[in-house]
């Protein structure tokens, strides 16, 4: 059977049709399209790069900038340091330094009215109040009340360790430890003044030592007091016409009560002449640090184990005391003066042996 081809229409093309046109051009739109949108992204993208090129520029000169500050503050601070050094080395700024210390008993709260108050932070905790620290005739003296500013604190709970090491971080060499005392014999009266040579602890549980291991150390308190503090302390009195007696004994017991009728009695028939609470372990601390000390022992009463002597009070203690103060500076404002800057008692070499 024969095949027939078919002929297109004479209206149109063989090639191809319009749509077709229609197709291609709106493809060849939509690749201009992208290309713009490439090109967009390319110059965001630039545009981004810039924009980050200037942040870093700026974080750079801020680091810059903070690297100088922190240098000049530095070269301010060595500055700044080298010129207190050299002002606490040419002795200028001495408010903040002593050469000779001075506890206060009861009844004895100050001693200068021109003093400087300088609060020191130890290893052992607070001292008793802060220090006052003035001069006496040149001499820096360093003041601290042992039972606080108000006498808030009994002698079991005075910290012995932190007062004496305040006054060694001052840089305290010898020290004044006046106390109100007891009289153990009827020829010491109230009012007199003892400059004891012996000292015997009757003292419990106190903390009485700055060396509690691992290093042993054993520092000889044979005599507990400085020979050169007590020779010059004993001359001003006698220069200035006081009762003062040259040697005794004090027994330091616990307190806060005082002693009974028996213990007393038993401390007189030892032969010792003053009691005190104190004296135990504020002037053996103070040789473990090499301090000279010396005590200075206000009469204030006589013991109830002397026959007819009547039972303490501590109204009357201070009543005595307060008698006596005025006294008692005066000695002091004499002493102080006459203190030697050179030491060549066992107090400054007490450590030499020891461990």
């Amino acid at each position: 059977m024969p095949r027939l081809r078919r002929q297109a229409p004479k209206a149109l093309f063989a090639r191809r049709h319009r749509l077709q046109r229609v197709g291609v051009l709106l493809h060849r739109r939509q690749e201009r399209l992208e290309f713009v949108q490439i090109l967009r992204r390319v110059v965001q993208d630039f545009e981004e790069l810039v924009l980050v090129r200037e942040i870093l520029r700026f974080l750079f000169f801020i680091l810059v900038f903070v690297l100088f500050v922190l240098f000049v503050l530095l070269v301010v601070g060595v500055v700044l340091v080298g010129v207190e050094a050299n002002f606490i080395q040419n002795g200028e700024q001495v408010m903040s330094q002593a050469d000779i210390g001075i506890f206060g008993g009861s009844g004895f709260y100050s001693l200068l009215d021109d003093m400087e108050e300088v609060v020191v932070e130890t290893p052992y905790g607070e001292p008793s109040a802060p220090f006052t620290i003035g001069a006496i005739e040149g001499k820096r003296v360093a003041f601290l009340p042992r039972h606080g500013a108000k006498h808030t604190l009994p002698p079991h709970m005075i910290n012995y360790r932190a007062n004496l090491w305040a006054m060694k971080e001052l840089g305290v060499k010898r020290i004044i430890g006046p106390c109100a005392a007891g009289s153990l014999k009827k020829e010491v009266p109230p009012g007199a003044f003892v400059v004891c040579d012996q000292l015997v602890d009757r003292t419990t549980a106190r903390k009485d030592t700055f060396y509690d291991g691992p290093v042993t150390t054993h520092v000889s308190f044979a005599d507990p007091y400085c020979p050169e503090l007590r020779e010059i302390a004993i001359k001003t009195g006698r220069d200035a016409g006081i009762d003062i007696h040259e040697r005794g004994t004090v027994v330091t017991i616990q307190g806060p009560r005082f002693s009974t009728r028996s213990e007393s009695k038993w401390f007189q028939n030892e032969g010792w002449e003053v009691i005190n609470m104190t004296q135990y372990p504020e002037a053996y601390l103070a040789r473990e640090l090499e301090i000279c000390y010396v005590n200075i022992s206000l009469i204030t009463d006589y013991d109830f184990g002397l026959e007819d002597a009547p039972p303490v009070t501590h109204e009357e203690v201070l009543r005595v005391f307060t008698e006596n103060n005025d006294k008692l500076k005066d000695l002091l404002l004499s002493l102080v003066p006459r203190i030697p800057e050179a030491r060549t008692c066992i107090c400054s070499t007490a450590l030499e042996g020891a461990s």
